[in-house]
């Protein structure tokens, strides 16, 4: 019987931090294309704090579906509002390769991406 009413070690289930507003800044830095990679969208947001940048990290991994899912409709809720077309929207919300060699067609392609990347920019901004 005193088995059963020992506590159990560690934080209590359910008391988790709420980061919520902090997850889907997260995904919208990389929806944005403003980083490249999970890691570097929490280094923006926390600093250099090793263990909120951890925590951070776990918990988007953990929902990264659901959070990138929102953060692109948001992206293509504003850009309609901006008046960006739909292909447009999905252009600009996957980051550039700069790696290869371009030729001239693509590096023009390339400035009128950025471009469009700057307005979805100035879009989120807003929000």
């Amino acid at each position: 019987m005193t088995d059963t009413l020992r506590r159990r070690r560690g934080r209590p289930k359910g008391s988790e931090i709420e980061d919520g507003r902090a997850l889907s800044r997260i995904a919208d830095l990389l929806v944005e294309g403003r980083a490249r990679n999970i890691a570097a969208a929490v280094r923006i947001l926390a600093g250099h704090d090793p263990s909120l940048i951890r925590r951070l990290q776990r918990k988007f991994l953990r929902d990264r579906e659901a959070l990138m899912a929102t953060a692109r409709a948001t992206a293509a809720r504003m850009a309609l509002q901006e008046g960006i077309r739909q292909d447009q929207i999905l252009r600009t919300t996957q980051p550039l390769n700069w790696r290869h060699t371009h030729d001239a067609t693509t590096r023009l392609m390339d400035a009128v991406n950025l471009e469009r990347q700057e307005k979805l920019k100035k879009a989120f901004a807003r929000g």
